[in-house]
């Protein structure tokens, strides 16, 4: 496969009770983890907040009541021995079902056994992706600096 620059849509989901955000959390082949916050790719022709608010509907089932630009991240990275390349629209954003928020974890209905864990603000493992979203997140004070 040659390799490709893909465009994602991340929606940073932070529960108001205490600041937790929403992510899934994965390992690599090395053995590292990684937590990152859903969404995914932009299909060609989709502006890049429709793509997020379709894969939170196809990954838990809910619309966004709120989805607000924070900014464009390029992530370059290896995983599983194969070099990445990334450009990502990370948009701060809302559920509109409030019940998720009391949930500790919810179900991720396209990748079955995967959850969504709320994770909380000070916690520094697993590593947060992509490279450069704790900064921002921090900047924004999403997250401690």
């Amino acid at each position: 496969m040659e390799p490709h620059v893909r465009v994602k849509s991340l929606a940073v989901i932070v529960r108001p009770e205490d600041g937790a955000m929403l992510v899934e959390e994965g390992d690599n082949r090395t053995g590292g983890r990684f937590a990152r916050p859903l969404g995914g790719s932009i299909e060609f022709g989709e502006r890049a907040v429709d793509a997020l608010r379709r894969e939170i509907v196809e990954e838990l089932g809910c619309e966004l009541s709120r989805a607000s630009f924070l900014a464009v991240l390029e992530n370059h990275f290896h995983q599983d021995g194969v070099q990445g390349h990334e450009i990502i629209f990370v948009f701060r954003c809302d559920l509109a079902e409030p019940s998720l928020y009391r949930r500790e974890s919810i179900p991720i209905l396209d990748v079955p056994g995967l959850e969504a864990i709320w994770r909380h603000r000070q916690a520094r493992s697993p590593r947060l992706v992509p490279e450069g979203l704790a900064d921002l997140l921090a900047a924004n004070g999403l997250l401690p600096a």
